[in-house]
């Protein structure tokens, strides 16, 4: 089950992070958690470097959120994170406020899309 919005990246890659989970349903759930606890930090942290207009600081923060947004098959999110870490190695913040308003709302969906699945 993939779940799409308007873009062409699923929201939720089900799945094929069910496949890299061996079809465990109870890791993904748990992994799921950790994503639905630990994102709204990691996200605020990552405004917190675009806003400081720091590209170290956005490199660093959007390749830790990559990382979980993927592990958990948020694909459209990981790509938007990968254009903010992109834009962090690159010192190039222009396009940074935007890709991260973008994020959030992805974030937004894959929050609700886990949530009900978790339900």
């Amino acid at each position: 089950m993939a779940v799409q919005s308007a873009n062409t990246d699923p929201i939720l890659d089900l799945k094929g992070t069910l496949a890299r989970f061996g079809g465990d349903k109870d890791l993904f759930v748990e992994m799921s958690g950790i994503l639905l606890e630990d994102t709204p930090r990691l996200l605020a942290e990552l405004g917190q470097a675009v806003v400081a207009n720091d590209p170290t600081d956005v490199r660093v923060r959007a390749h830790a959120l990559k990382g979980l947004l993927a592990g958990c098959g948020g694909v459209r999110a990981a790509r938007t994170t990968q254009l903010l870490e992109n834009a962090g190695e690159s010192a190039n913040l222009s396009p940074a406020a935007t890709l991260f308003a973008k994020l959030k709302n992805e974030v937004d969906e894959l929050t609700r899309v886990l949530q009900e699945y978790r339900a």
